[in-house]
């Protein structure tokens, strides 16, 4: 992500995609499972904590992140923001919706 936001927008060979937010979307949702899987995973953090500090870390980054592209040449955009807030909230959802399913499979009894 850091790599991405240091790319001055006026050195892109890319053209930026209509979609943009999309994919602020889909990158923040990544994040934020990536996330939610090592608090809980590593760090034995469970529950709704696990998802609420996901959703925090990725709102905070993505703020850091409009903020440090202003200081590369790039826009800043709350809009931007709002995209990967949604998308830090939309992985957690993914991401405790899976685990449930998980839990609930493995507390079903084996097929015989």
């Amino acid at each position: 992500m850091i790599i991405g936001s240091s790319i001055p927008s006026s050195s892109r060979t890319v053209p930026l995609f209509a979609y943009d937010k999309i994919f602020h979307l889909i990158e923040y949702a990544i994040f934020s499972i990536l996330w939610g899987g090592y608090l809980r995973l590593a760090l034995g953090i469970r529950g709704w904590r696990a998802a609420l500090i996901a959703i925090l870390v990725g709102t905070t980054c993505g703020a850091l992140d409009e903020l440090y592209q202003g200081q590369v040449g790039r826009s800043t955009d709350v809009k931007d923001w709002i995209a990967d807030t949604a998308g830090a909230v939309l992985g957690q959802g993914v991401f405790v919706g899976l685990a449930r399913r998980l839990e609930k499979k493995k507390d079903m009894p084996a097929p015989e």
